[in-house]
């Protein structure tokens, strides 16, 4: 479990699309930076270090972010997963060395944790289903 803070109220099990950043040392975070953007499908939970106004189309139809390098809840990525609805952790960087493009997680902000599952955690749920 991965614990981080509430930037937008709600749950959500999906996909991770984890957005890359390659910044140099010192510059401000801009879109030539990162890398995954143009891969968020319908029902990601897209993990990435900030929200950059470019990227705001890009995402629409994720079912929640991890904004992992934010600590603001005023910041573009919380507010923005609250106009559309959608979770949101903040302030989180230890994802970055345990979840992966393509892992299920679940985002519950409510309680202010991030699960990464294992397959055969999904095996039992569907199973059960």
């Amino acid at each position: 479990m991965i614990l981080g803070e509430t930037g937008s109220p709600g749950r959500a099990t999906g996909s991770a699309q984890c957005i890359e950043a390659d910044r140099p040392r010192g510059e401000q975070l801009r879109s030539d930076h990162l890398s995954g953007v143009k891969d968020v499908q319908t029902g990601d939970i897209v993990v990435m270090p900030d929200l950059l106004p470019a990227m705001c189309e890009l995402v629409d139809d994720a079912d929640g972010f991890v904004v992992y390098d934010e600590e603001r809840l005023t910041g573009r990525g919380p507010t923005y997963a609250r106009q559309l609805g959608i979770p949101a952790i903040i302030n989180c960087p230890q994802i970055r060395s345990i979840v992966e493009t393509g892992d299920q997680i679940t985002v519950d902000s409510n309680a202010q944790w991030i699960l990464r599952h294992r397959s055969s955690d999904l095996s039992q749920q569907r199973n059960q289903s």
